[in-house]
């Protein structure tokens, strides 16, 4: 340490400054963290000194003064022997502890060093190590996803764009839904031939920016398939407060979309004015729960997104209700001649003897 001493003294005498009259350091350096290539500025508050001899000002760099000028690794210096170090072009090698010195220097040497403010050079790349893939929408609402990661110091920031100008999270003026325009994941909504466009995004960390490069998204009409109805619902008979399923297979490009109806009116989920219980209106099984006044034709309408012609309606199947329970539906016990030619014939292939038709 006493050679530390005299090399500050020393060097105090030789500059001879006077920006600093301290004798007592109030406010020690802070500690920063920078980006290669910026400025930095280390300040050191003092007071004191009251003449009491030829004052000295020193910074040192890890322990070591330090020189106003240009390094060897391109960082610029100034202010090294004033209350305010300025490190400029910060490099790699411009990372470490610095420590601010004031000398006295009246016959003997009197001096104070600082605390050490540490600086920390951001030297971490910012990536974009997955870039988004292109893709092609299969037919008008249906919905895509980009995707990008990146890596860098954290935390990133991102914005996806679309041939070039900013998404925002919303609905856009042609109907389609962007979400996630400020994420690693991008994902549009009812697509619209208005989407098909470049998409990229901006990845920013607090030292760097970096860009993805473009996704192509196109809308192709001629890959998506209409709905058609594989197997039509069944007829039921329900007795009274008893449950009724009616199921539809279908298949088309999804998603699929499904709308039941009775008597053509279309259906909601719910409690019936006559205290029966709707439920799947829009699923490919609709169930009437504590089955009443429910008898009918019931027929479902399944649509996708692939424009004109996409929707194809099921066969009606008749509901009959055997209120009182004597295995017969209500219009059976009404008209003892009815007869409802929807359901299958049958025939009496060995007819016993006597029998009588």
């Amino acid at each position: 340490m006493v050679g530390a001493v005299v090399s500050i003294c020393a060097t105090a005498l030789a500059y001879n400054e006077e920006y600093c009259p301290p004798s007592s350091i109030t406010l020690p350096p802070m500690s920063q963290n920078c980006c290669q290539g910026a400025t930095v500025n280390f300040t050191e508050n003092a007071s004191g000194g009251g003449g009491a001899g030829p004052l000295g000002s020193l910074w040192s760099k890890d322990g070591i003064i330090l020189h106003d000028g240009v390094t060897t690794w391109g960082s610029t210096i100034s202010g090294a022997t004033t209350c305010h170090l300025t490190i400029s072009n910060v490099g790699a090698n411009d990372a470490a502890s610095y420590s601010f010195y004031s000398a006295i220097i009246n016959n003997n040497c009197i001096f104070e060093v600082s605390g050490s403010a540490i600086l920390t050079v951001n030297t971490t790349p910012l990536l974009v190590t997955l870039n988004p893939m292109s893709q092609t929408a299969c037919g008008q609402g249906s919905t895509v996803n980009f995707t990008v990661e990146a890596s860098g110091t954290a935390p990133l920031s991102y914005q996806w764009r679309k041939n070039g100008t900013n998404i925002s999270d919303g609905v856009t003026s042609w109907g389609s839904t962007n979400s996630g325009a400020a994420t690693m994941q991008l994902t549009i909504s009812r697509v619209s031939t208005n989407d098909a466009a470049s998409y990229d995004i901006v990845v920013n960390d607090v030292c760097h920016t970096a860009f993805s490069s473009p996704a192509i998204l196109m809308v192709d009409y001629t890959c998506c398939k209409f709905p058609s109805i594989i197997l039509n619902p069944a007829n039921r008979t329900g007795s009274q407060g008893s449950t009724v399923n009616f199921k539809v297979w279908a298949s088309g490009t999804a998603p699929l979309s499904y709308q039941w109806r009775k008597n053509g009116i279309i259906l909601t989920n719910g409690v019936t004015t006559w205290e029966s219980t709707i439920s799947g209106a829009t699923t490919p099984q609709l169930t009437i729960s504590n089955v009443s006044a429910d008898d009918g034709a019931y027929d479902v309408v399944v649509n996708n997104t692939c424009g004109t012609g996409g929707t194809a309606f099921s066969s009606p199947a008749t509901l009959m209700v055997d209120s009182d329970g004597d295995g017969l539906p209500d219009n059976v016990d009404a008209d003892p001649y009815y007869y409802d030619y929807s359901l299958p014939a049958f025939t009496i292939s060995s007819p016993a003897e006597g029998a009588v038709f």
